[in-house]
């Protein structure tokens, strides 16, 4: 029996590239699996001394050795399969079973000891070492493993090793919190003391991993236990990379597509010698601020700083000015009794060293080597070697030096005394080592260049946010694309911008037709489908040549307009050509059936389009059955589709899979969804090669008739929704029709579907925005029949609990928690026409008290009734009278709960603000005060931190994205502490944080203003005079601030925001556009994006073509000198 092969394998960040279809004997197949190695691994450091001057930013070390995140099914997945094969009878038999699934929901395999290996079935074949410990490299393999550390202990400290497989307790994410709580619970191996500081584990792995996550820690016999720091989640062992190289014939550069020999493979099968694995560490020290966590995600350390630099190596390797390991080798003859020389093969590794661009690292080694080897930044700014070397040669002294790559010379030379490689030394004695072929990893740290803390050049980077929506090209039908990313990039580049913000991209389509009710991109039917907003049809593959014509007449009708204007009521300004979303939206919908039925049989019938299915389905398959069902009723309402608004999991998977009855129309919208895929990754693939980090945002809730609530109810809880308190800008609050989590289950369940968006985001997106991050500490929880923010508290919390009024003497609860109405006061709010008024909406009382009539005690009865019969009042609109019904209903000062209404309380926010208040006794007033600020403050502060630091965790763990959080708003006192303990910068706003901007925190976004609030200039032309003076000097101005925001006031603002010691400053496009004279905006109040609280359509269009900013050279050399002044770097 022959496997053929005709696909793309990705095995840990190697990758085989699509061969033509060929045969390879089964046996052979399994001995390359089965192929057995010795490793010994060694952590040291590196110092070069005279190297900085020669350097730009510091480049950070990436968790290259950690696990890539993993695929984001959910548990209930029914697409989520195997690919099994066995050797029966002597041939290689395949079959397809479901995957076992570990807690955390990623796939967890285990087998017999015939079976040869497990591939996980994804858009490609795929053999993945992305979670440690869950999946063996090959079946029946054994692993001895010692793990050896140099601590000095005092008498009654032993150190222990923990980590993610059974052997070390089985913690899948070592982080220093995690690491504590396993050590509270007995978890964890005491280490042997050998000498001199010494301390070794010895642990056996029977089936072998493809890779492990571990951490060490101290523990007392008194105190606390001692846990090392550096990277976030531990050390990762990468097993099955340590196997696969030390069979490749060529070391040099991380070869891509190689295997190895079939005659060592089948020898080393036939043996069936057990892996021997020698790991040895240093102690690595914790560190407080956690900047090197952050300089290791994706946006920086692989984006920013590693774009490049892998083709400038294999280019320089290709010209023959630098060398492989393999090229300059010295070699050894056998000796007695040897065919040929006993080799060792090494892996060396050093991390945290700064590289100046055009060089590279590389090892010298007068023993082993004839001239210097060139390192691999494959996985920069990790710096790999691989080598083999005859043993008989060792030990061997080595150094790592930089190289020039335009011709091979020698930069600079770490200092200090040698290193040495040794020979291993077996661990499995009676086993022995003797005809194994063995592994050296060494993974080296530096010293002196040991990071980019101790540093001044911080790393300091700079982007734009938009919509992209607002994104205007001439290749955009009404509207900016996914395609048009790439002239965003184009302009970043130029100008030297290294990161682009955008607003959610998910689809917010809740309606069958299109609206602009769904205009707003935070209001996601689903958390993982693209918007069809965002794409290029003209771009979409086989097109007809008469539908191509109707799409380019489409085009050209609605972006290559005739400079319409519009006048929006939210702001009273004129906007110039903004998005028509009806419009766009039905021409798009109406084309893309249109095309899908000319030409989108081919596409469906496709090797990569069933794979994205498979690959996507958990998400893919609800939400297009969502989509059918809300076009077929024409709601998007689940509880008015009958039976099919109750539907299961499993229910769901079998309507849209092949043979179910909506398997056909679901296919379309998968079509949809494959194309949006296809471009959103083409233009990530683009910014990435270009140094430009995509930054996504993460929107805190989701529309309550989405795909995610009637697909995963159980998350939610449905008779509450999420808002914002009452603050300077909005007197009623704000309540946002977002239904409330419910934290209890999502704890319980891992937070899998935070993870699986994280991860989603993650396919194109290299760091996210966390959208209102106060959620994760604490929301503001509404009745479902809330209208407004007034009548909500803080989930979760520590109520006022009866015991408590009781023991202050406020024992009058109707008086305090029913809405105080009086005559008077409805004579004050409504005029001569208060009675007409009560007529309508209250029932009297005795003593002139009032309170509302059954039925009408709810904010959103009282919307409906003023819907249906308007109450005329002399002087005020329809809307006015409503608002003063909502406030006298909310005059009270304290709120029951609903579950609990005799027992638990929650202060009514600013109470002190109602007439409730005002006429109660001083004696009551100060007690009540007493109560709701400390409900406000230090009453939650315990669980709200602990609640942040629960969810936040697992958020972070999902990927290597960075993730940065919207923190503004009143936030407990811990929030700062708790983000720092984290990693995740905060936003800082100049109008809303206050002080001098060369104050803010390193890990911190700054900026000038965002999508919710006016502009730079028009907030600027609207400050009064005293303000305007405070803050400019909060900006280092002298002298009077002007009255007007010029272009060249806007510069001086933004120049104080790019000299912040922030790490990020990402500038709204109107504001960076406001510094240039060339493309000052006309009318600043017209370029706010939303207004919140209002029924705002969301539509702000950039006046500028993208296509001429980059041709008008003039423009592109200002905002350059503007970036390159403020000392912020590209890359």
């Amino acid at each position: 029996m022959l496997l053929s092969l005709k696909s793309t394998l990705h095995t840990g960040d190697t990758t085989y590239r699509r061969i033509p279809s060929m045969s390879i004997p089964p046996r052979l197949v399994c001995c390359a699996m089965l192929f057995l190695a010795t490793t010994i691994s060694i952590t040291d450091s590196i110092t070069f001394p005279c190297i900085a001057p020669l350097l730009g930013p510091t480049i950070p070390s990436a968790p290259s050795r950690e696990p890539s995140p993993a695929r984001s099914r959910t548990p209930e997945d029914p697409m989520d399969m195997q690919l099994r094969l066995t050797i029966r009878g002597g041939d290689l038999a395949v079959s397809k079973t479901p995957r076992a699934r570990s807690e955390s929901g990623v796939g967890d395999s285990t087998g017999s000891d015939t079976d040869c290996t497990l591939l996980d079935v994804s858009s490609k074949m795929r053999v993945m070492s992305s979670v440690p410990g869950n999946r063996p490299t090959t079946s029946g393999m054994k692993i001895a493993v010692k793990f050896r550390i140099n601590y000095s202990t005092r008498w009654g400290e032993n150190v222990i090793i923990l980590g993610s497989t059974e052997e070390l307790g089985g913690i899948s994410n070592p982080s220093e919190a995690e690491t504590r709580r396993a050590i509270a619970m007995g978890k964890g191996k005491v280490m042997r003391y050998i000498a001199n500081g010494d301390w070794e584990y010895v642990t056996v792995m029977h089936p072998a991993p493809t890779g492990l996550s571990y951490r060490y820690a101290l523990v007392r016999e008194k105190g606390e236990p001692l846990v090392e720091g550096g990277i976030r989640y531990g050390r990762y062992l990468d097993v099955d990379d340590l196997v696969r190289q030390s069979s490749n014939r060529r070391r040099g550069l991380l070869a891509v597509g190689s295997a190895g020999s079939s005659s060592s493979l089948s020898e080393a099968a036939s043996r069936q010698e057990p892996m021997q694995l020698e790991v040895r560490d240093q102690w690595r020290v914790s560190r407080q601020n956690g900047e090197d966590w952050v300089l290791r995600t994706d946006a920086i350390a692989q984006v920013v700083y590693g774009q490049g630099r892998l083709d400038a190596v294999e280019e320089a390797l290709l010209d023959g000015k630098v060398k492989h390991a393999a090229d300059v080798i010295k070699h050894a003859e056998p000796q007695d009794g040897e065919k040929r020389a006993a080799m060792t093969n090494f892996h060396l590794n050093v991390e945290r060293t700064r590289v100046p661009l055009g060089c590279a690292m590389a090892v010298e080694s007068a023993a082993l080597l004839k001239d210097v080897a060139v390192m691999s930044c494959a996985r920069f700014p990790s710096w790999e070697l691989d080598l083999e070397a005859p043993t008989q040669l060792l030990p061997a002294q080595y150094k790592y030096v930089v190289i020039n790559l335009t011709n091979g010379e020698i930069v600079d030379r770490e200092a200090g005394a040698p290193r040495w490689l040794g020979r291993p030394v077996g661990i499995l004695q009676q086993e022995g080592i003797r005809n194994s072929k063995y592994v050296v990893s060494v993974r080296d740290e530096a010293t002196t260049d040991r990071w980019p803390v101790e540093k001044t050049d911080r790393f300091r980077g700079t982007g734009v946010s938009l919509p992209l929506f607002s994104l205007r090209s001439r290749s955009g039908m009404g509207t900016g694309e996914l395609e048009d990313i790439r002239l965003l990039v184009d302009f970043c580049d130029k100008v030297g911008l290294n990161s682009v913000q955008l607003l959610p991209l998910t689809d917010t389509t809740a309606h069958a037709h299109a609206t602009w009710e769904d205009s707003s991109p935070y209001s996601s039917v689903s958390v993982h489908a693209l918007h069809p907003l965002y794409l290029r049809l003209q771009s979409l593959p086989d097109l007809p040549l008469d539908v191509l014509r109707e799409i380019q007449d489409a085009v050209k009708s609605m972006n290559e307009g005739t400079n319409d204007t519009v006048v929006d009521e939210s702001c009273g300004s004129t906007l110039l050509e903004p998005l028509d979303y009806e419009k766009v939206m039905t021409t798009k919908l109406r084309l893309l059936r249109t095309v899908y039925e000319a030409s989108g049989k081919r596409v469906v019938e496709s090797e990569e389009f069933q794979d994205f299915v498979l690959d996507q389905g958990y998400w893919l398959k609800p939400y297009a059955l969502y989509c059918v069902l809300r076009d077929m009723y024409g709601v998007s309402d689940p509880s008015q589709w009958g039976e099919m608004g109750r539907l299961s999991f499993a229910q769901m998977d079998a309507l849209s899979s092949p043979g179910g009855n909506k398997y056909n129309a679901c296919r379309y919208w998968y079509w949809v969804q494959y194309h949006l895929h296809k471009q959103f990754l083409d233009a990530s693939r683009y910014a990435a090669k270009k140094g430009v980090a995509l930054i996504g945002d993460l929107p805190i809730g989701v529309c309550r008739n989405g795909v995610d609530i009637w697909s995963r109810p159980e998350l939610f809880r449905l008779d509450k929704r999420m808002g914002a308190p009452p603050d300077a800008f909005t007197e009623l609050g704000q309540n946002w029709n977002f239904p409330a989590y419910d934290w209890d289950k999502m704890i319980r369940d891992g937070f899998s579907w935070w993870r699986a968006r994280l991860r989603s985001m993650n396919m194109y997106f290299h760091s996210v925005r966390l959208d209102h991050i106060l959620g994760f500490f604490r929301f503001w929880d509404l009745p479902a029949h809330a209208v407004t923010g007034l009548g909500g508290h803080y989930f979760p919390s520590h109520a006022i609990t009866k015991e408590e009024l009781d023991s202050k003497g406020l024992w009058d609860r109707q008086r305090l928690t029913q809405p105080y109405v009086r005559s008077h006061l409805l004579e004050r709010r409504f005029g001569k026409d208060w009675e007409n008024v009560v007529r309508h909406f209250f029932s009297q009382g005795q003593h002139g008290t009032y309170s509302f009539k059954p039925g009408l005690d709810t904010e959103k009865a009282l919307q409906d009734a003023m819907e249906r019969e308007p109450v005329q009042v002399q002087g005020m609109t329809k809307q006015a009278v409503l608002h003063a019904l909502i406030l006298f209903l909310n005059d009270r000062c304290l709120i029951r709960d609903e579950k609990f209404p005799d027992d638990r309380f929650y202060p009514r926010y600013r109470m002190w603000d109602t007439d409730s208040f005002a006429e109660l006794g001083h004696d009551w007033q100060i007690k009540l005060k007493e109560l709701h600020d400390a409900y406000f403050s230090w009453r939650q502060e315990d669980l709200c931190e602990a609640t942040a630091r629960e969810s936040l965790r697992h958020l972070l763990a999902a990927s290597n994205m960075l993730l940065c959080g919207e923190d503004m708003g009143p936030g407990p006192a811990c929030l700062p502490r708790v983000l720092a303990d984290l990693s995740i910068p905060g936003l800082r706003i100049p109008r809303v944080s206050g002080g001098p901007t060369s104050e803010y925190p390193y890990l911190s976004v700054a900026s000038t203003s965002t999508h919710d609030m006016s502009t730079l200039a028009c907030w600027w032309d609207a400050l009064p005079t005293t303000t305007r003076d405070e803050m400019w000097r909060s900006f280092g101005c002298a002298g009077p601030a002007p009255l007007k925001c010029s272009p060249a006031v806007a510069k001086q603002i933004v120049q104080s925001i790019l000299a912040s010691p922030s790490i990020l400053a990402v500038l709204p496009l109107q504001d960076l556009l406001d510094t240039c004279a060339a493309t000052v905006s006309k009318d600043p109040k017209s370029d706010q994006i939303n207004f919140p609280g209002t029924d705002h359509k969301w539509r702000w269009r950039s006046s500028w073509h993208m296509e001429d900013l980059l041709a008008n050279e003039m423009i592109v050399k200002h905002f350059a000198s503007l970036i390159l002044a403020s000392g912020r770097y590209k890359k």
